[in-house]
């Protein structure tokens, strides 16, 4: 895809690269840059207000160093975003090898995913990793995964967790749920979202 004719999808390539050099590094500034900024606000203001709470003093140049951390703080740049981005511009033949994690990888994994369901990539990543795997087999039912399929992504993406012996009981389950009743549960979910963020 670096080499793509195509300028947009070549430019999300080297987007993704770079922001996933960043993270390798692991300082403070690189997984600060890579905060979804809804979080990092909540963070950043919690910190601030215990520093204001500490300080004997003037506190006002705590507030201003948030401030100044806030307004340089580019989402666009997250592994998240190129990711989606990069997800956007692909062609739709090259679009589906991202049904694969092992190919694709976690990030244009999630982001294909997300695009394909409309929900955000953040959530995604909980789906995945949330304790209990229910969620995720929706996902992967509503994709029409058989259930050595799912069983074989589960196992990649999630690793082995304390509730794996539930797994066959939950296949079972994934195997008579319909492709079409899962992506009604999964437009479900949207709406809920999509509601909760208007009336939040």
């Amino acid at each position: 895809m670096l080499d793509s004719k195509d300028s947009s999808l070549a430019q999300s390539a080297r987007n993704l690269l770079v922001a996933e050099n960043s993270l390798e590094l692991h300082t403070p500034e690189r997984l600060i840059d890579q905060m979804p900024a809804e979080l990092l606000h909540l963070l950043l203001w919690r910190v601030v207000a215990v520093f204001q709470s500490a300080s004997a003093g003037d506190a006002r140049a705590y507030v201003d160093a948030g401030n100044i951390l806030l307004s340089r703080h580019d989402e666009s740049r997250t592994l998240n975003a190129a990711a989606a981005k990069l997800v956007y511009f692909l062609p739709d033949d090259k679009r589906a090898k991202l049904a694969d994690p092992v190919f694709a990888g976690l990030s244009l994994y999630a982001s294909g995913l997300a695009q394909e369901f409309r929900i955000s990539h953040d959530r995604i990543l909980r789906f995945i990793d949330e304790d209990s795997v229910a969620p995720f087999l929706v996902l992967l039912r509503a994709r029409d995964c058989d259930a050595a399929t799912a069983m074989s992504i589960v196992q990649y993406l999630r690793g082995p967790r304390a509730d794996d012996y539930r797994l066959p009981e939950l296949l079972e389950q994934f195997a008579v749920l319909k492709t079409e009743e899962a992506r009604s549960a999964i437009l479900r979910w949207r709406l809920g979202a999509e509601t909760n963020a208007r009336h939040g």
